[in-house]
């Protein structure tokens, strides 16, 4: 007997639509491996000491500590500086917020910056005797001095 097949043809239009979203769909597991890598990077240093000035692999300083974690996690530099690394953020939500993602503080000339993990919580090298840690994003200093989350990898 016969079997009666449908054939489907796509149009040009919906199998570049098809592509499109393949592509989509390998760059944001990409992504998220990258947010995965930072995060377990930045957790690897909790523990080591703060030093001012140092970018790793065994002392920090706000900054440093995020250079670190980025270059090792992602192969991206980002300037030893709190301020700078503000500068090269796309500014973002607090709401739209994700792992690796950056928080940045400022107040009354004091500049911090740390690696968002989710829950309000961050991994910072905080400053001289507190080594690299979990913290709350709010409470304190941290709630009175709240700049913004910043991010660098796309979506």
């Amino acid at each position: 007997s016969l079997v009666a097949t449908e054939v489907r043809t796509r149009t040009p239009a919906q199998a570049r639509a098809d592509r499109e979203r393949s592509i989509r769909a390998s760059r944001m597991a990409r992504v998220a491996q990258m947010r995965t890598r930072i995060v377990d990077v930045a957790r690897k240093q909790i523990g080591d000491r703060y030093a001012a000035g140092n970018s790793g692999p065994h002392a920090f300083d706000c900054s440093g500590l995020t250079r670190y974690v980025y270059q090792v996690a992602t192969g991206q530099k980002l300037p030893h500086s709190s301020r700078a690394q503000y500068t090269k953020v796309k500014k973002i939500k607090r709401s739209q917020a994700q792992p690796g993602d950056l928080v940045f503080f400022f107040e009354n000339g004091e500049h911090h910056v740390g690696i968002y993990i989710g829950k309000g919580r961050m991994i910072d090298a905080p400053g001289v005797g507190d080594p690299v840690r979990v913290s709350p994003i709010s409470g304190s200093w941290w709630g009175r001095s709240y700049t913004g989350m910043g991010r660098i990898l796309p979506g």
